[in-house]
């Protein structure tokens, strides 16, 4: 086999790919690889053998005289065009699935800058270092379970030389937990400089929330009014965590 390659041209034609096309057969030999026509590896003989030997329909018919060249030329030309074709297709597949990639990858950017200003902005709502009062020290550690939350916490400088704060969370998570988090803030908000006892403007903040939501979430909450003058506080519930009230050691679960 080695010395037909030497003396006869008709067996030392190649794919694109340096693949043997058998003379006898014209079938392609994808397993015979031949970077040097004149000098086959070993590798590639035995590939030619095996080919010979069991899958050369012509061979095995008897037939030994190679094809002529202009159809061995012919049947190259097909093959490196369907071969061309199938690179083609793949290139054109590649490069739609890098940028199928490539719009998740800056979707995905995209949504992370949303995020990250979303925590921005939520941090900016709840006041971490509150201004001092005459009456109160306050401290405020907040640790959010995700980048952006439904927490919400807003102190409030009363009229009648009162002092307020509220805390609440919205159920769920994520983006749309921050944006009824405001909602819920602004509420609040309003309420709280009105007349009424904290029961009655928890109530009323309820009833904004409750228009708005339709039953689509929920919003706990606590209110407390501290009156400066007597150092009383009057606090109000609705749903949320309970209230712990703290002296020395000992503290006291206000709920009960």
């Amino acid at each position: 086999i080695a010395t037909r390659f030497e003396i006869n041209p008709l067996w030392r034609r190649f794919d694109s790919e340096g693949a043997w096309l058998c003379p006898i057969c014209g079938e392609l030999v994808e397993e015979a690889k031949v970077p040097d026509a004149t000098r086959p590896a070993p590798a590639a003989l035995r590939a030619v053998r095996r080919h010979q030997l069991d899958r050369c329909a012509a061979t095995r018919s008897g037939r030994s005289t190679p094809m002529p060249a202009s159809m061995l030329d012919a049947l190259l030309q097909e093959i490196n065009r369907k071969k061309a074709t199938v690179v083609a297709e793949r290139t054109k597949k590649l490069t739609q699935e890098v940028k199928g990639l490539q719009g998740r990858v800056d979707a995905m950017a995209h949504l992370e800058k949303n995020v990250l200003e979303a925590q921005r902005r939520q941090l900016h709502l709840i006041p971490i270092e509150p201004d001092p009062d005459a009456v109160a020290d306050i401290a405020v550690v907040y640790r959010p379970l995700a980048s952006v939350s439904g927490d919400f916490l807003d102190f409030y400088d009363l009229p009648g030389n009162r002092f307020g704060v509220a805390i609440g969370d919205v159920s769920g998570h994520g983006v749309e937990a921050s944006i009824i988090m405001g909602m819920a803030k602004m509420a609040f908000h309003i309420r709280v400089q009105g007349m009424g006892t904290p029961r009655e403007l928890m109530g009323l903040a309820n009833d904004d929330l409750f228009a708005e939501l339709h039953r689509t979430a929920f919003v706990t909450g606590a209110l407390a009014v501290i009156d400066r003058a007597t150092r009383k506080m009057v606090y109000v519930r609705a749903g949320h965590c309970p209230i712990l009230h703290r002296r020395g050691r000992e503290v006291k679960d206000l709920a009960v």
